[in-house]
């Protein structure tokens, strides 16, 4: 699994397993929920700049946000409907092909994203 990052956009790149385990994590979030996903960090960036090496999600009480920290990487916090919200975006079919992606950021209001949020594109390897 890749988690690729230019200063103004994210794209998180796995199997359609590896998505959905991350898709079984933040479907069970609740009020202290905070995981650490560890993703592959070599290879090419592809259109990218950077290959990052991990990806933290935790509860807040604000719509979610996704940002880069130099200390901590990619961070994403959201309250428990946010991130359940950003769920649905890593629930792909079985046949799905590879290259088919979601854009979290133009599917949700701001009821569920921050304004202030990265973009991020979900897709299949």
């Amino acid at each position: 699994m890749k988690l690729y990052r230019t200063l103004d956009e994210l794209e998180i790149s796995g199997s359609i397993h590896e998505l959905a385990e991350i898709h079984k994590s933040l479907i069970s979030a609740s009020d202290n929920y905070n995981e650490t996903f560890i993703f592959d960090k070599l290879g090419s960036a592809k259109s990218y700049d950077f290959l990052e090496g991990k990806l933290t999600i935790s509860t807040s009480h604000e719509p979610a946000c996704a940002s880069y920290n130099e200390n901590l990487g990619v961070v994403i916090t959201g309250n428990v409907a946010s991130l359940k919200a950003l769920a649905s975006f890593f629930d792909f079919e079985l046949d799905a092909s590879s290259g088919e992606h979601y854009h979290w950021d133009n599917a949700c209001d701001l009821e569920y994203t921050s304004e202030n949020t990265l973009p991020i594109v979900v897709s299949v390897e």
